[in-house]
């Protein structure tokens, strides 16, 4: 109150003064890199386009990690093989693979890539490179530090002379390496959800011996927004592999390092979800406190003794 205003006398009412208007504060929207736990932790107060932007975006640089690794040191194996040792007349007709002699022949190779030729299946060629893939007579065979596979061939029939695999690969290459990428940038992508609803049920557990909040489509993009510092890792990783700064090693090892590191993202950041907000009111009061403000600001207390006196004698 100013204090040039004059008191009112004891036993008047005061007049009231009115109350002053208290702006609204406007909730900041979480935003920014999720690269940090308070990131990562972010995405639970926002909706899945956020979530689905920011993957993309990621799964878009694994793509492209994947498909410079192909065009690198994939693509001139395969056309070293097409153009100095595809023989004039081979293929497959019903399922088996025409070839002039059973002498196993390497055709071209390098540390990251090897083609060979094998009909007998009697030739031993170690582990030349980190993927291997040898043709046989009736089947082929996928070799890779991570295990050996055997594929039977299709009974359509198949040429692969040079006149005609030749132009056959040099128009589709282009496409092929492109999908290539498209496809693991895909999987990465559905693999996050998948483990993003793996990791609902750990974060629900600390959310709720914490005290924060824990509803399934927070806990969701949550979790799926954990492994986006994980899929840049894996980022990382192709690049320095394609750079030969890594080995096929490190990059296996690489993989499941990334899923215990979003693991990490996903238990700090459950702790950076907001407090849930307890209510103290007595459910079972059957005569709940009222709020007397009103009649405050009329002047009338129903707890002042004098007041009707003073309406008497007014």
């Amino acid at each position: 109150m100013d204090p040039d205003t004059p008191h009112p006398p004891d036993g008047e009412p005061r007049e009231p003064q009115p109350a002053q208007a208290v702006p609204e504060e406007t909730p900041e929207r979480p935003s920014g890199f999720p690269f940090t736990f308070h990131g990562v932790a972010s995405f639970a107060q926002t909706g899945w386009g956020r979530l689905f932007a920011w993957q993309f975006i990621v799964a878009i640089t694994i793509g492209g990690s994947v498909l410079l690794v192909l065009v690198q040191h994939w693509v001139p194996v395969v056309d070293r093989a097409i153009e100095e040792h595809m023989p004039a007349e081979t293929g497959l007709k019903e399922g088996r693979l025409i070839w002039a002699d059973n002498q196993p022949k390497v055709f071209a190779h390098n540390s990251y890539l090897c083609l060979a030729v094998d009909p007998g299946g009697t030739g031993d060629h170690g582990q030349i490179a980190d993927v291997q893939i040898e043709l046989r007579r009736s089947s082929w065979v996928f070799r890779s530090m991570l295990g050996y596979s055997e594929f039977e061939y299709t009974k359509q029939d198949l040429p692969l002379t040079q006149n005609q695999f030749g132009p056959w690969w040099g128009s589709r290459r282009p496409f092929l390496l492109l999908g290539s990428g498209v496809v693991f940038g895909l999987l990465f992508w559905l693999g996050w959800l998948g483990l993003g609803l793996v990791g609902i049920g750990p974060a629900k557990i600390i959310a709720y011996y914490s005290d924060h909040e824990s509803g399934f489509g927070k806990l969701w993009r949550m979790s799926s927004a954990a492994l986006l510092p994980t899929g840049v890792l894996m980022t990382m990783g192709f690049l320095c592999y394609s750079m030969r700064l890594l080995p096929m090693v490190g990059l296996l090892i690489l993989f499941p390092l990334h899923l215990i590191l979003g693991g990490v993202y996903l238990f700090f950041s459950t702790f950076l979800l907001p407090k849930v907000v307890m209510n103290s009111a007595n459910p079972f009061d059957e005569n709940p406190p009222t709020n007397t403000e009103d009649e405050k600001l009329d002047g009338t207390d129903p707890a002042n003794p004098f007041v009707a006196d003073n309406e008497e004698n007014g």
